[in-house]
């Protein structure tokens, strides 16, 4: 079993989330083909909302699927398509990275209590030379395979968040 972490827009996680497929550009086929499976398990971003929103269970193979693609109401269209369930949803939100301390000094993230400090496949969530964010650099993919502690921590985040205790 892999770990993958997939990254969208808050519409077109809607239209996954109701046909319970996600879908991929053409750059992915082989990675569908050769790398995920079935049972295989995803964490989902939301770009926008800058967050992790579901936990879901890949429950049949990637294929390319171009008439499928084309009848849904993504933004763009996505021929390579993974069928999902899923299995958890709730909001960990991933805070910038960037704040400014009373002395207008950017506060480093080690300092605040944030998802980023528990996950390692964002490897660098410090600012950069001008003080923006880098750690969102690692979310600009549709998918990337993650530890599988990563997708343990998120999902447990998740479903604290569902309860109302996240960082508490």
């Amino acid at each position: 079993m892999r770990y993958w972490c997939f990254v969208t827009r808050p519409a077109n996680w809607q239209v996954c989330r109701a046909q319970r497929i996600f879908g991929f550009e053409y750059g992915y086929a082989k990675t569908l083909a050769t790398f995920m499976d079935k049972g295989d398990k995803a964490v989902v971003y939301l770009t926008q909302k800058t967050g992790f929103v579901a936990t879901v269970e890949i429950s049949r193979k990637g294929r390319f699927d171009p008439e499928l693609a084309r009848n849904t109401k993504w933004d763009r269209f996505y021929p390579y398509i993974a069928e999902i369930v899923v299995e958890r949803e709730g909001f960990v939100p991933v805070s910038s990275t960037v704040s400014k301390g009373k002395d207008g000094v950017a506060v480093p993230i080690a300092t605040r209590n944030t998802i980023l400090n528990d996950v390692e496949f964002i490897t660098d969530s410090g600012a950069g030379s001008k003080g923006n964010a880098r750690w969102n650099l690692f979310l600009y993919p549709s998918m990337m395979r993650i530890p599988e502690l990563d997708y343990m921590v998120i999902s447990r985040a998740i479903e604290t968040q569902a309860r109302g205790q996240l960082f508490a």
